[in-house]
């Protein structure tokens, strides 16, 4: 079934199903992470700079999936402005379709804020942020794109040992 398509300048990560294999975070417990990584704040003072902050991450990840599917994607990373940006770097992002990889991007010389832009053909329903290194703090994380056309609610199922939180705002 087609969607009307939405503009790409629409953040589509704040209504995503976000799910983590992270669980040991700097301050706060996984839920309140969550809601962090799409809550808007891009301040840079204070414990705002890295107010998302996994701990013991290597090989871990973040996912976000999605009711529709959707193209012309950006994936904008707001890493830490006071230190450690390099990080980041090494961790990669794919756009996946129906649980299989259409196209993998790597962070790399990222400093204050990275975009990752795949092919505009790419069509995907997740997204998954795959951490190379044990510690990260970053601000946000912001994710545009267009409709393309409705998912089944099968793709949407929890997966085994990882956390499920719905980001309802």
């Amino acid at each position: 079934v087609l969607s009307t398509n939405i503009m790409a300048a629409t953040n589509i990560a704040p209504n995503s199903n976000i799910t983590t294999s992270v669980n040991a975070w700097h301050n706060g417990n996984t839920q309140t992470n969550i809601r962090r990584i799409v809550d808007g704040n891009k301040r840079t003072t204070g414990t705002n700079d890295y107010q998302v902050h996994p701990k013991n991450a290597k090989n871990k990840n973040i996912i976000f999936k999605f009711a529709k599917q959707y193209n012309k994607a950006s994936f904008v990373f707001y890493n830490r402005t006071g230190c450690c940006q390099y990080r980041i770097n090494g961790s990669k992002v794919e756009f996946k379709n129906n649980g299989k990889v259409i196209e993998t991007l790597v962070f790399s010389n990222v400093k204050d804020q990275v975009t990752l832009t795949p092919s505009t053909s790419t069509v995907f329903n997740e997204i998954v942020l795959t951490f190379k290194g044990d510690v990260h703090n970053f601000r946000e994380i912001e994710i545009f794109g267009e409709v393309t056309e409705d998912v089944p609610a099968s793709i949407l199922q929890n997966h085994d040992n990882v956390k499920v939180f719905y980001c309802d705002w």
